[in-house]
């Protein structure tokens, strides 16, 4: 049985979290909470193989309990669901996140996003390709990538924009999209979180 653990601060969110998952013989919900101090005590016992947690930025300060999560169990998998802003995607990553699935997915999505998860995966649910889940042991993390790839990339992934990047390596605004565009056709992506995930995960 995969063991879950669930942080919503909607008690009506909680209880329909858990009825998905109450004639499961595969996954298991050992504590549904409303925030991180109620979720402490069961986090601490290291149990729980995935951790789902939904963003809503008007009553939660997400960076804040991924943080706390990680300082208890930094090997934890933790889903982000729900409410989350995409621009913030690569910072969840940085902070241990390893997936996202939007509120907008079906259960079987939600299921499937917990058992790739659970197997050592990135996954994603905005990622509109087949392969919605990243594996690092089966894509190499910098496949091909140029030198300069790798840099425009290392300067995305910290939020510059394309003009500051362009201005740094002396290049066209326009050809840091030339080789953005490149990158992530090379490491078979999308999106650049997926990108981050890719690379930085097990590195």
């Amino acid at each position: 049985m995969i063991k879950i653990i669930y942080i919503d601060n909607h008690s009506i969110s909680r209880k329909g979290f858990k009825s998905i998952f109450k004639e499961s013989k595969e996954i298991e919900i050992i504590g549904s909470f409303k925030d991180f101090e109620k979720a402490k005590e069961t986090l601490n016992k290291k149990i729980a193989e995935v951790v789902v947690i939904t963003i809503n930025q008007k009553y939660l300060n997400s960076f804040s309990l991924i943080k706390n999560i990680m300082k208890i169990d930094s090997n934890i998998n933790l889903l982000v669901f729900g409410d989350y802003n995409h621009k913030n995607k690569i910072k969840y990553i940085k902070y241990g996140a390893k997936g996202f699935i939007s509120k907008e997915s079906g259960i079987r999505e939600l299921k499937n996003a917990v058992y790739n998860l659970y197997t050592g995966k990135f996954y994603n649910s905005e990622y509109k390709n087949s392969n919605k889940s990243l594996s690092t042991k089966t894509i190499s993390k910098q496949k091909n990538l140029s030198k300069r790839e790798k840099e425009v990339l290392k300067y995305l992934f910290k939020g510059e924009r394309n003009k500051l990047i362009a201005d740094r390596l002396k290049i066209n605004p326009k050809t840091v999209n030339t080789y953005k565009t490149r990158a992530l056709s090379k490491l078979k992506v999308k999106e650049l979180s997926n990108a981050y995930a890719l690379i930085n995960s097990n590195s």
